[in-house]
């Protein structure tokens, strides 16, 4: 795979970058297939050569992070220019900027998630209540016509009972004599 990518030159803590082509596989100071321009950090020159940039993106080769940001900055005709000295905070801004949507973004999905799983939750505990109710109901019923029927065969006891001591004492005071 092809890379567009910086390669550091410069003495130590003086660094200076020129935009490269290279196999990605190969290593940073290795020898590149093309040179597209380069980037001075320490006097915040650029120079870049946007056609051939553009050329090899449509290739295939893959520009590091900072190569894209720096082919946004360099103008059309590939001539030099001097960045201003905040764009590499700007740059690191808005990297934290599309970090933070993207944790925004997470934190949404797991709260909906959690959500979906919290109304199944809820829809089986309403299913639940809801044949526990039917259940409950029917018990009700079903205590009811029992007690019903106990009080029912217990009036017709008490009815019996009643009848029958009627019936003799009836008996008993036809037997009787009366002294009349």
């Amino acid at each position: 795979m092809v890379r567009i990518r910086l390669k550091r030159l410069g003495r130590k803590k003086s660094p200076f970058y020129r935009i490269v082509v290279m196999n990605k596989r190969d290593r940073r100071n290795g020898r590149p297939i093309e040179e597209l321009g380069y980037y001075n950090p320490m006097s915040k020159e650029l120079k870049l050569n946007k056609e051939s940039l553009n050329a090899w993106i449509a290739k295939g080769a893959q520009p590091s992070e900072t190569v894209a940001y720096l082919a946004t900055l360099a103008p059309e005709d590939g001539s030099l220019i001097q960045l201003p000295k905040k764009a590499k905070k700007e740059h690191l801004g808005e990297a934290n900027q599309v970090k933070e949507k993207v944790a925004e973004e997470a934190v949404l999905e797991d709260v909906v998630a959690e959500e979906e799983v919290a109304e199944a939750e809820v829809a089986e505990v309403i299913t639940e209540v809801e044949t526990t109710e039917a259940v409950a109901e029917e018990s009700v019923a079903e205590v009811l016509e029992e007690a019903v029927a106990e009080a029912e065969a217990e009036v017709a006891e008490v009815l019996e009972e009643a009848t029958a001591e009627a019936e003799a004492e009836e008996i008993a005071k036809e037997e009787t004599p009366t002294d009349a």
